[in-house]
């Protein structure tokens, strides 16, 4: 008794050559009869270029909702901005000096915001690099496990490929979020991925809040910018 297979190929079984010849003989009359000219190499390259700049725009006008409306037309102001965008830019090659961050200092009202939005805008439309841009009250509050039990996410912050923390210091402190800030830090600093921070406070009063150990990751080879207080403060009260 057999199973009724059998090796012997059907007609039909396979796509021999002279089917395939006879199908592109008929592709290639039907074209021409249509008048349709293929497209060249340069030209579907270019599209395909197009193609990714539209991906690219979309996706930086998605991220660039993120930024406070406020700033989504921000202009970088000071030249050490401008300086470290050349930099990150060219470093693509070079992890080490990729990850190097930028701090920018200044009292309130001096435009630290700005520019570091300005910053973030300016990788995220002519980049395309994803800019993680959170307050770092904001950033400890995301840490904290919700009502419901739910775990905390660090990885967004340690992962993104330029981390925006701004108002270090505005944070209240304690055991847990130093602990928090320098999970933060010793990631970041490892893997080579950089960090913006503003903050209202000087260099020797960060570490006196959170110490030397997480200062020297955060800052790790960092352009530092100090903002003078303006003539007119950015933010403008009746009170």
């Amino acid at each position: 008794m057999t199973s009724g297979l059998t090796n012997t190929p059907r007609r039909g079984d396979y796509w021999g050559m002279a089917a395939a010849k006879r199908y592109e003989e008929r592709l290639a009359e039907i074209i021409r009869q249509r008048g349709i000219r293929p497209a060249t190499d340069a030209e579907m390259e270019a599209k395909e270029q197009e193609i990714r700049q539209e991906q690219a725009a979309r996706k930086a006008e998605i991220l660039l909702g993120r930024l406070d409306a406020r700033y989504r037309d921000a202009m970088p102001r000071w030249g050490e901005t401008a300086q470290w965008l050349k930099h990150y830019v060219e470093s693509e090659n070079d992890p080490k000096e990729r990850g190097r961050g930028f701090v920018i200092l200044g009292n309130p009202g001096a435009g630290k915001t700005w520019e570091a939005a300005a910053l973030a805008r300016r990788l995220l439309v002519t980049h395309s690099v994803p800019v993680n841009f959170t307050e770092a009250p904001e950033f400890m509050a995301a840490l904290r496990p919700s009502a419901d039990g739910g775990a905390s996410d660090i990885g967004q912050f340690m992962a993104a490929p330029v981390l925006v923390l701004d108002d270090l210091g505005a944070e209240r402190t304690s055991e847990w979020t130093a602990e928090q800030m320098f999970r933060l830090a010793d990631y970041r600093n490892k893997h080579c991925l950089p960090t913006v921070i503003t903050s209202n406070l000087d260099g020797k009063q960060l570490r006196e809040r959170y110490g030397d150990r997480v200062i020297d990751r955060m800052t790790d080879g960092a352009l530092l910018l100090r903002i003078p207080d303006p003539e007119t403060p950015w933010r403008r009260s009746p009170l």
